[in-house]
Order: structure tokens, then sequence, then C-alpha cells
């Protein structure tokens, strides 16, 4: 299983920045190899004082005494002089300080510890799920959840109790507000250090409501598009009767998931008859609500 580093490159000058990241992995022993996100060689803008994670991904043999060096350097697009303030050449939580330029060597020895194997954010209902999956020792941490909004560097742990448990574990954030943008990490600690994940990002989108638009043309002749929202997974069934209530013709019988829903009624009954200039009534039925609208049919 690949093992994970995770660091943070910053933005310490006080203009914008394009950092272009570079990889030299010509120290690492056989059987190993390495990856970076961003990748290697591209272009990544920082504003002034800003943040990204940087992962690097080590995959190899592990074990025994096998040792290796990957160094990862920032070329700065910048006529700033100064010199590099911050370079912290921890394994995990690490930072590359982005003050002129700045590398930072990473050691390999065995195989790094990797408390996370993956993460996801996800809405759940009227809260966001964070559901998150142990790895190669996180069997022994201990795990807290911490959530940032979009434009912000500041994370805020969520969880007042330290969350304990291998394999898949989870947390319901039931404090999220719709139509935000949310950044959620997780991080494990072990022997009072704390490793984080990588983040996620995720939008509780504002709540759906039940819809019947009105047809479209209005009157028509012969065609014409009906358009409905469904705010939420239900058995739905748009008809259309005539003004005595007798049943033409049954356009959608079905279970729908949620969203908008586009059907066309070419003004023929369930027989395949063109039917009679008049008006008509569209009926739509969700779950134990129903909306009906008029329509005009003219020859």
């Amino acid at each position: 299983m690949p093992d994970t580093i995770q660091l943070v490159m910053r933005n310490t000058l006080g203009i914008p920045v394009k950092a272009v990241p570079s990889l030299d992995d010509a120290n690492l022993p056989p059987g190993w190899s390495v990856s970076m996100s961003p990748a290697a060689g591209d272009s990544v803008t920082l504003g002034t004082g800003s943040w990204m994670p940087i992962e690097v991904i080590l995959t190899g043999v592990g074990g025994g005494a096998t040792e290796g060096i990957v160094d990862i350097a920032m070329e700065l697009n910048t006529d700033d002089a100064r010199a590099c303030e911050t370079c912290d050449d921890s394994l995990c939580g690490g930072y590359i300080g982005l003050a002129g330029g700045c590398s930072i060597k990473l050691v390999v020895e065995g195989t790094v510890p990797v408390f996370f194997s993956e993460i996801v954010a996800e809405p759940f209902g009227d809260a966001i799920a964070i559901r998150w999956r142990t790895a190669n020792g996180g069997e022994d941490a201990s795990f807290n959840v911490y959530r940032s909004e979009k434009g912000t560097q500041e994370f805020v742990r969520l969880n007042e109790v330290p969350i304990a448990g291998g394999g898949w574990l989870s947390y319901l954030d039931r404090t999220a507000e719709r139509g935000i943008a949310y950044f959620y990490r997780v991080g494990a600690v072990v022997n009072d250090s704390e490793v984080f994940s990588r983040e996620v990002a995720v939008t509780l989108e504002h709540a759906l409501e039940l819809n019947l638009d009105q047809n479209y043309p209005n009157p028509f002749n012969p065609v014409t598009t009906i358009s409905f929202v469904l705010n939420e997974r239900t058995q739905a069934r748009l008809s259309i009767y005539d003004t005595e209530g007798k049943l033409v013709t049954t356009l959608v019988n079905d279970e729908l998931g949620p969203g908008l829903k586009v059907v066309t009624w070419d003004g023929k009954d369930d027989r395949g008859h063109q039917v009679s200039s008049g008006v008509y009534l569209c009926r739509l039925t969700a779950g134990k609500r129903t909306l009906t609208k008029k329509m005009v049919l003219i020859k």
C-alpha cells in the first residue's frame, strides 16, 4: 500500500506568486517510486498569505534498513530576492515556506506511517457525513474532525471527545449550513502528535421544493413541454385529465430521485389518438402531495 506524507506549502511573501514544484527521486533506493499532488511541473498560484496542501505518495517494498532521500523544491515566479524563511523537514505536517525559494528533503527509512487510506465527505439529509478509513497503525490512534469555510485558513475542531477505533469511522456534522462550501480534514493523534488527512470539500445544497411548472408553449399545438421538480426520492405520477376529471393519459409513473424532470406531451391519449382542442389539466402527484396546472390545446 502506498505511504503518504502530508506537507503544507505557504506563501510568506507580501505578493501573489506562482510556484512550480519539482521532484528529485534520484537518491531513492531500488524498488521505490514517488509521486506528488500537485504534480511536479504544474504551476500553482498562491495568493498573499495563502497555503495549500501537498501530498507526497511513496510506493516501495518497505521494512528493513531501506533508506533514501526525496528532494522537493519550489521555484517561484517572482523578482523578490528574500531568502527562505521556513523549511521544516519533519515527515508529517512539515512546511515548505515560500519566501524567495525553498526546498525540503524527505528521508525515507522503511515505511512511513500512514493513518488514512481514504476520506469522504458528503451530504446526509440536513447534515454532512465525514467518513474515513484507517490504515498502517491508524487503529492505535484517536481522531479529531476539523472544518473550515471556503476562503478561510482556520480549521475548527468539531468533535468534543476524540474518536477511537479502526477501519471505517465517521462523524456527522449537524451544524453545517446550506449553501456554504466547507473543507474537512481528520487528524490522527498518536503519542501526543497529530497527523492530518488530505482536505475534502463539500457543499450542503439548498433544499429543493416540490414544483410543477406551467407547460410551454401554452396554448400549444400539438406538442408541449412539462417540467417539474421533486424535492426527494418518491413515487411520482404525472397525468393529463380533461375538465370532467377523466384520465386522458399518464406521462410518468415511477419512483424518481430529487431534481428537475422534463417530459413532453404530444396531445394524444393513452390509446394513441389525437385529442380535441380544449382545456386539459396536468396533475403531478408526488408522495402525498398533488399539484395541478391548466393547459390549452388549440388546433
